[in-house]
């Protein structure tokens, strides 16, 4: 299927994109800038979004891209917006970190540092409307996920409020739970959840003259932290965990409710509904005498000093179904295990106690599919895969289903995972009580490790149909191509699984991750070795007439008068069509629409150019659309149009070698001294023999024809000249120039001598397609393929 570069954000390393959420048709994230930019909040373009790449200084990334550990340059984060697109994939304001990104209404909420201050902030997608929430209290905990959470249009979070007399509150509550309600409402404190003043002594005295006796309370004040995370929403209401210490109930008559350390709590959004649900209500002792006087009875008896506390149950994996919330949790008697409790926050069960007694099976990845809730437990003897639904008295273990299951994710009515076998890790899938391998991808004993399952619907139409597509994407080693993106249509019934591209030709991983469904398309970040991780998307890679595949633009030169442009083409075999979409001088160009060809309408001419700037450099956008999927692409090209005469190179500039302009068109080749000009053999030529001779096909070329190291000769056999249009001496002439780039690559940053084998792939396969001659295609497949790892032309 193909992959693009949706943008090179940090030139000089890695950006490594994060936390992508999609919204109102954008796509959000973070990204590492590197070190030189200004982390102040300002934005980094205007609002007509220029989409120009961040200046840099730091060195660029050469690690190994086989590695799956990332080297961005830390200590500038950019909130990131993008359609998609590389010139629409901009930075919107700057910080030293960006996190917790979440959606509100139709707005972006998410937690931003500037200089150690750590605030709320908002976004609506520009970057003047890009600001911070300004009635928070801003001194918030570096190291505290402040875990934003929307439910019913409102946002909760955990902040810290104030410093007591000048915050908005009689004393700093800790970190607590705070609720934000549209413009009008604003950030507000929601509800303490541990008390911060606590009764810590009552004295009473009699009443004179039979008056009533007088009890003198004294009181301290904590800053207790309650640390609410894991907000999980449910029918209008939500539950969440929090740290509700001893402090809660110091003593009997300030609370009603002894609970522990860290326990699940409801809340139906007010304040008053805001409560503690009691999972383990064991006791335990811990010594803490107080100061006072006390008789020696007192402190030689085995109880005293000691207090009486709440244990905590640890509530984990909160999961919503449709009216109860699952999660696991320890009572103290049979470990961690699976519990319900209704969306009103009442009647906590122990659905089964898997692992009898104070042993816990300790279920993990809770997922809800159709009816049924998947997870993994252990029950002794290994972790199996579990499912669980109403009609059942306790979990039972799917058939069939692999040892050690993993990366369960919900798609549609299955659920896929990854489990061990004697095949090794694979990729399985359940549909109710029965499990089965999905395919061994890593054919064997070795194991292709699938993980970040996600599915992406996509509805495709042209003039005659209408159809829907269903594939599941998904990370897999196939032992061949490292750690890739992997598909399988999930419409079809042969459960065929295809590498969706090898961005690192040959075995090192790209590592994808963060695999996100926005607008119907994949999107991920990939580590290579020339961009380090940066965001990519599923589509047609156009490869254009020069720069990488996928490259967002590209640029030729062709001579005044010929109206042929260039032949685009993807890496990856697939069924495209072409057409032109755009761009300022878009009304010049026909393209054709299943081989890519792009030519003028009319042939341009040098003095009387006619682009929009006069200049001789036309500009148009070329669209690739995948047809079975319809994923596409766009690369913007330029087209300088050159006289002919300025093409050619004064004398002080011919080569050394053999006073011949390198520029000069070939008129044919001959195997004994490669390409031939007006003014003879290009190349120095042991024999004096420069006349075509079709009985010598059998000879050998010139040296400096020959791709080093590829063993062998690489002559390519003798062409008369009337067997050549114009254009297919062009193309064999642009082929031996990238031959020579090969041998002696140019000394310039970014030289690279496969890139210029695969430049002259584009030109054997134009020698192909328009000339009917497959000599350029043989020479290729037989030296250059191998060589460079690169895919044969097809002859």
């Amino acid at each position: 299927m193909g992959v693009r570069l949706v943008k090179d954000i940090n030139p000089a390393g890695s950006s490594s994109p994060n936390e992508l959420i999609s919204i109102g048709g954008l796509l959000f994230f973070s990204a590492e800038l590197g070190a030189t930019v200004s982390p102040d909040g300002n934005s980094e373009v205007d609002d007509q979004d220029s989409g120009e790449s961040v200046d840099t200084e730091t060195e660029p990334n050469t690690s190994n891209p086989s590695s799956d550990t990332d080297t961005a340059p830390s200590g500038v984060v950019g909130l990131m917006r993008s359609d998609g697109s590389n010139n629409g994939t901009t930075i919107l304001k700057s910080f030293n970190s960006v996190s917790n990104l979440v959606q509100s209404g139709n707005k972006l909420y998410f937690i931003a540092g500037i200089n150690n201050q750590y605030q709320l902030w908002s976004s609506d997608g520009t970057s003047r409307g890009t600001q911070q929430v300004k009635d928070l209290y801003p001194n918030a905990d570096p190291n505290f996920p402040q875990d934003l959470f929307e439910i019913d249009g409102i946002l909760f979070y955990s902040a810290i409020d104030g410093t007591g007399e000048n915050g908005k509150y009689p004393y700093v509550n800790g970190y607590e739970v705070w609720r934000r309600e549209g413009e009008s409402v604003g950030s507000r404190f929601f509800r303490n959840l541990i008390p911060d003043k606590i009764i810590t002594d009552i004295t009473i005295e009699d009443g004179d003259d039979g008056k009533e006796d007088i009890a003198t309370i004294t009181t301290s004040i904590f800053e207790n932290d309650s640390f609410p995370k894991d907000f999980t929403g449910l029918n209008g209401n939500y539950f969440f965990t929090a740290q509700s210490s001893n402090f809660y109930s110091f003593e009997s008559r300030t609370s009603d409710t002894l609970i522990g350390g860290l326990e699940l709590w409801f809340s139906d959004g007010t304040e008053a509904g805001t409560r503690p649900i009691n999972i383990n209500e064991q006791e335990y002792s811990f010594y803490e005498p107080e100061d006072g006087e006390y008789s020696p009875s007192v402190i030689t008896q085995p109880e005293f000093g000691f207090k009486k506390g709440a244990s905590s149950s640890f509530p984990r994996e909160l999961t919503p179904a449709r009216n109860k919330l699952y999660f696991v949790a320890n009572d103290g008697l049979s470990g961690f295990e699976l519990w319900s409790i209704t969306d009103q926050g009442t009647k906590p069960s122990l659905i089964s106690d898997l692992h009898p007694g104070n042993r816990s099976s300790s279920p993990q990845e809770l997922t809800i599919v159709g009816n049924n809730l998947y997870f993994s437990a252990d029950q002794g003897s290994g972790r199996k895969l579990f499912y669980y639904n109403k009609s059942l008295k306790k979990p039972k273990i799917v058939k069939n289903s692999g040892d050690d299951p993993e990366a369960l994710s919900a798609v549609g009515k299955h659920l896929y995972y990854s489990a061990e076998s004697e095949l090794g890790r694979e990729l399985w899938s359940a549909r109710k009580a029965k499990g089965t391998m999905v395919k061994d991808i890593n054919p064997g004993s070795d194991s292709s490790s699938p993980s970040d399952m996600t599915m992406v619907k996509r509805i495709n139409q042209n003039q005659s149909k209408t159809w829907k597509t269903k594939h599941l994407y998904f990370t897999a080693d196939d032992g061949s191509h490292g750690t890739e993106i992997m598909s399988m249509n999930l419409k079809g019934n042969n459960n065929k699984v295809s590498l969706t591209s090898d961005l690192i030709n040959g075995p090192p991983s790209s590592f994808p991750r963060e695999l996100t469904n926005h607008a119907q398309q994949l999107y991920f970040t990939a580590k290579t070795q020339s961009k380090g991780r940066e965001l990519w998307t599923v589509g047609p890679a156009i490869q254009g007439p020069t720069g990488e595949p996928g490259a967002s633009s590209s640029e030729v030169n062709i001579l005044k008068g010929q109206t042929f442009v260039y032949k685009f083409r993807t890496p990856t075999p697939q069924k495209l069509t072409w057409e032109i979409n755009g761009g300022v001088d878009a009304s010049h160009f026909k393209i054709n629409t299943t081989k890519g060809k792009l030519s003028f309408k009319a042939a341009p001419d040098h003095e009387a150019p006619r682009d929009q700037d006069n200049d001789n450099i036309y500009e148009v956008f070329v669209r690739s659309t995948i047809k079975n999927s319809g994923y596409k692409s766009d690369q913007l090209v330029n087209i300088s149009v050159s006289d002919r005469n300025e093409d050619s190179e004064p004398d002080g500039n011919k080569s050394e070698s053999n006073g011949k302009n390198p520029n000069d068109e070939i008129f044919f080749y001959t195997n004994q001294c490669g390409p031939i000009t007006p003014n003879g053999p290009l190349y120095p030529c042991e024999q004096d023999d420069t006349t075509p001779d079709s009985d010598t096909n059998s000879g050998s070329g010139s040296d400096s024809n020959l791709p080093p190291n590829l063993g062998g000769s690489s002559s390519i056999p003798s062409v008369t000249g009337t067997d050549l249009s114009a254009d297919g001496r062009r193309y064999y002439n642009q082929y031996n120039k990238f031959v020579d780039y090969y041998n002696d690559p140019p000394d310039f940053e970014g030289a690279d001598k496969c890139s210029r084998a695969d430049n002259a792939r584009s030109y054997a396969s134009l020698q192909l397609d328009f000339e009917n001659d497959p000599t350029l295609a043989q020479h290729f497949n037989q030296y250059f393929s191998p060589a460079c790892n690169l895919s044969e032309l097809i002859i």
